[in-house]
């Protein structure tokens, strides 16, 4: 029986992790929106979500694409952050393995939607 009990609170004490750690990019994003350049805004082709490994550094990393039609000229804006790594759900911290760099923007675009 105790097993059961300490994989259940392993299991909330994950989704809470899980669920701060989109909470916070969540919020981190509505606040780099509003610091974008209108022109960046007005022409956003896209975005791509990274987590990065920089050393011992964690960081969220985002790409935004804008297309200038009349420049007939592509723009890309780089916004990070650090993050820690206590504050990385386990899961995704399984996916980067060894990598330097994991593409979480799948994982962002499922976030913003339920939250939406």
């Amino acid at each position: 029986m105790i097993p059961v009990i300490i994989l259940a609170g392993a299991a909330v004490i994950g989704a809470v992790v899980l669920a701060a750690f989109w909470k916070e990019i969540r919020a981190w994003l509505g606040k780099v929106w509003e610091k974008l350049p209108p022109v960046v805004k007005e022409q956003l082709q896209g975005a791509k979500a990274y987590l990065e490994k920089v050393e011992s550094t964690m960081k969220n990393v985002f790409y935004y694409y804008s297309y200038d039609k009349e420049k007939q000229q592509w723009t890309e804006t780089v916004v990070s952050r650090e993050v820690s790594p206590q504050s990385i759900p386990e899961d995704i911290l399984k996916k980067m393995n060894d990598r330097a760099k994991l593409d979480i923007t799948s994982d962002v675009e499922q976030q913003l939607t339920l939250a939406a």
